[in-house]
């Protein structure tokens, strides 16, 4: 961090390093920083964290992804086609228009149902803040309750979804949605 302070060209953040560098030059200043004990060091370890959980999330989904396109001929085909198709409208160029979801709904499906049958976070866990009862479910659970649930088998509930274990993209298209589970983002 001590290099790139002293090499970096403009004091604006342009990149994630930036960011990092002037997250951690606020420790020295900062009195919100002060009262909680954030240091450089935290910063630091903090960047560590999100590079290797990002890292092996990334290389879960990957994996699981290219497993089932080894095994499905057809979705691959059908994926390329709908790549194919989008690239035509902005002249072969790879973008933001082109990679919107709505121009690629198959593939944004196939992204999602690899998630839903092999969550990369198979348990997470969220600390309840308000105490919460379902009268329908008869469950109480008290503020501050550390909440874990199996992402992997609630992905696979028969009630939630038909087929739950086979992989079916077209699920996830528009006129087809169902509950995405770790999509849910009303928890902290």
């Amino acid at each position: 961090m001590d290099e790139h302070r002293r090499t970096r060209q403009t004091k604006t953040p342009e990149s994630f390093l930036d960011i990092l560098v002037t997250q951690a030059d606020r420790t020295k200043t900062d009195a919100e920083f002060k009262r909680l004990k954030i240091t450089e060091r935290t910063i630091i370890a903090q960047a560590i964290a999100f590079f290797l959980g990002g890292y092996d999330t990334t290389a879960s989904f990957l994996t699981h992804l290219f497993e089932v396109l080894s095994r499905r001929s057809d979705i691959q085909k059908k994926m390329q086609k709908e790549l194919e198709c989008s690239l035509e409208k902005v002249n072969g160029e790879i973008n933001h228009e082109s990679t919107r979801d709505s121009e690629i709904p198959y593939i944004v499906g196939v992204i999602k149902e690899t998630l839903r049958l092999f969550p990369s976070v198979v348990r997470p866990g969220r600390m309840c803040t308000a105490d919460w009862t379902s009268s329908e479910h008869d469950i109480s659970i008290s503020k501050r309750t550390r909440v874990i649930i199996s992402a992997w088998a609630a992905n696979r509930n028969p009630e939630v979804y038909e087929s739950p274990e086979d992989f079916v993209p077209e699920r996830w298209l528009p006129e087809n949605k169902h509950m995405y589970f770790m999509g849910w983002t009303h928890c902290q």
